[in-house]
């Protein structure tokens, strides 16, 4: 009876430490799937913002191309202005072969390159390769720093 007590006991631990393992492993793998979709996620909304900066900076027309489609509210120059860049349900291949689809509407307080300027992003049905934005970005620019750089919040 002692000789059986003893495998079955040493069987018992062995199960029990082995789980307690698979548990931590599935732990840290899901940390590290988080941790990776995050910055996955971090990388599309900076694609999604130089798609903003490149239309911005070409006066609605980025890369010369017919998609996106660029569209001002009021003359450019005029402020408060709000920008409609526009790559269609069906969408436009941008940058690293990514499909993007949707709007992306950017309200705008002033010139870029003045003190206190804002943008306002706002995501409608807005997407790259099927990941979809909600909600809304925000960008200011608060001056030079020492170096005489732009700061950009």
């Amino acid at each position: 009876m002692k000789n059986f007590r003893f495998p079955a006991l040493l069987a018992l631990l062995l199960f029990i430490s082995f789980n307690g393992c698979q548990k931590d492993k599935q732990e840290n793998d899901a940390a590290y799937y988080t941790s990776q979709d995050l910055t996955s996620t971090e990388d599309l909304l900076d694609e999604a913002q130089l798609d903003v900066d490149d239309a911005l900076e070409n006066r609605g027309d980025p890369n010369g191309s017919v998609c996106p489609t660029s569209t001002w509210a009021h003359p450019i120059g005029v402020f408060p202005n709000t920008l409609t860049i526009d790559f269609g349900q069906d969408g436009c291949i941008g940058r690293y072969g990514r499909i993007r689809k949707g709007k992306i509407v950017v309200d705008v307080n002033k010139a870029w390159i003045e003190i206190g300027s804002q943008r306002l992003l706002h995501f409608e049905d807005f997407s790259i390769n099927g990941v979809a934005f909600e909600g809304t970005a925000t960008g200011s620019f608060t001056g030079l720093n020492s170096a005489l750089q732009p700061v950009l919040n």
